[in-house]
């Protein structure tokens, strides 16, 4: 009988703990799944691929470095966002490695940097497949 009781304690305190925290332990999960989804899927945007979902930006300007052995190229690209003024994307590269783009930060007009999440809030354009506005910079 004693162990009946106890057993009952025991999954009744067992439920009440998975009522408590399970919420928010399930919460918490999916935030971390929103937050890997969004990084993944700012940081595999090249700046040709930004350029072709978004459209024409404000600025778009490149920038040469020779380090001491290797060159790379800095490209900043500038878009008027939906809620900030604007955003810059930083983008780097070897130029021995032409098609391996890093994107090195995103911040607004005071270089402030912004979240994975709040720039693809900003600019839906990114992570809609459904957007290809076709325009390419002139060469």
């Amino acid at each position: 009988m004693v162990l009946k009781i106890a057993s009952g304690v025991f999954i009744g305190g067992l439920a009440l703990f998975a009522a408590i925290k399970g919420p928010g332990a399930i919460g918490r999960l999916m935030d971390e799944r929103r937050q890997d989804n969004a990084h993944s899927i700012l940081h595999n945007t090249t700046p040709e691929k930004l350029i072709l979902k978004c459209g024409k930006p404000e600025h778009d300007t490149t920038t040469y470095y020779k380090g001491t052995d290797k060159r790379t190229e800095f490209r900043v690209i500038i878009y008027k966002a939906k809620y900030h003024d604007e955003l810059h994307f930083t983008y780097f590269r070897n130029l021995s490695e032409p098609d391996n783009w890093g994107l090195v930060s995103v911040g607004d007009n005071y270089f402030k940097t912004k979240s994975d999440e709040i720039v693809l809030f900003d600019m839906p354009c990114i992570e809609n497949p459904d957007s290809v506005t076709g325009w390419k910079p002139a060469k």
